[in-house]
Order: C-alpha cells, then sequence, then structure tokens
C-alpha cells in the first residue's frame, strides 16, 4: 500500500498544478513524472550515475519561471537514505550537467506529510555542505507550490484549514 500512497501523492501535486494554472495563478509549461524524469551523468570514474525525482515541474508565475525537482516523501525512508538523495543531488548539481541544458539548476522540493517529518528531513539534509543548502526546500504537502503564501485552491478540503 506504500507504494498506492506514494502513486497518489504525486497525482496530487499534478492536479494542484493543474487547479493553479486553471486559476490563473501559474502557468504550467513542463510536468515529467518519473522514469522521464530521471537525470542521467557520468561520474568521475566513468560509471553511468542517475538521480531519481519523482517528478520534475516547471512552470510560470507573473515574470519568473521556477522549477523543481520533486521527492515525495511519506514518512517510510530512514533519514539515511534522505541524506545519500541529498548527496546525489548536489553531485549531480556540482557535475553541472542541468545547469549546460537549461542555464540554471532546479531547486529540489522534499514534499512529505507534516510538519515534524519535515524537520525529519532538514534534519538528514543539515549535514550536507553549507554550499548545497540553497538546492533544497522541504514543505508539507498542503504547502507545496504555495510559497507565495497562497492557500490551497477553494477546491481542495484542506483550504478551511489553511485559512
Amino acid at each position: 500500500m506504500m507504494f498506492g500512497d506514494h502513486l497518489l501523492a504525486g497525482s496530487e501535486l499534478f492536479v494542484r498544478l493543474r487547479e493553479l494554472e486553471a486559476s490563473g495563478a501559474i502557468e504550467e509549461l513542463e510536468f515529467e513524472s518519473e522514469p522521464q524524469c530521471w537525470r542521467y551523468w557520468m561520474g568521475a570514474n566513468g560509471e553511468r550515475l542517475v538521480v531519481k525525482p519523482d517528478a520534475y515541474v516547471r512552470y510560470g508565475e507573473g515574470d519568473y519561471d521556477h522549477a523543481a525537482f520533486v521527492e515525495v516523501d511519506q514518512a517510510t525512508q530512514s533519514q539515511t537514505v534522505i541524506r545519500h538523495k541529498g548527496e546525489t543531488y548536489a553531485d549531480y548539481y556540482h557535475h553541472g550537467t542541468e545547469q549546460s541544458r537549461l542555464g540554471y539548476f532546479p531547486k529540489v522540493l522534499f514534499v512529505t506529510t507534516g510538519d515534524d517529518r519535515r524537520e525529519r528531513i532538514a534534519e538528514a539534509l543539515a549535514g550536507l555542505d553549507a554550499d548545497d543548502w540553497q538546492l533544497f526546500q522541504v514543505q508539507t504537502m498542503a504547502e507545496a507550490f504555495a510559497a507565495d503564501g497562497r492557500p490551497p485552491p477553494e477546491s481542495d478540503p484542506r483550504y478551511q484549514q489553511a485559512m
């Protein structure tokens, strides 16, 4: 059932983006689910490396484009696994492949189940180099894609909770 919950959470993010797009709050430019959103690069010893986000999203908001690799966290992975994911994203960032392709590196957005889990993910990532912290953002599902303070769409049952 955990895999099913994970798929539903990813679908919820997709629906949220579509609702924001329909309301005119954003203009969705791109959405890739896995495995299309996975990124590959060559390691120092010629080995093929991969980072496996759950989704890649790019959307416009006003005059700005935003992009993110999205990790949907259902509180099933250890802090060691989360830390390893963070290290893998940092390695990919330092390789420069995405920046060569896009001209920038997308934010890595961990979307999780609640405030306690958000803190656990932040603790797991805290051991990374300080320069790599700029890559990451951790939000609850209710906060995802509402970084400017927008509540979830009125059609979302959590809307009343956010008010």
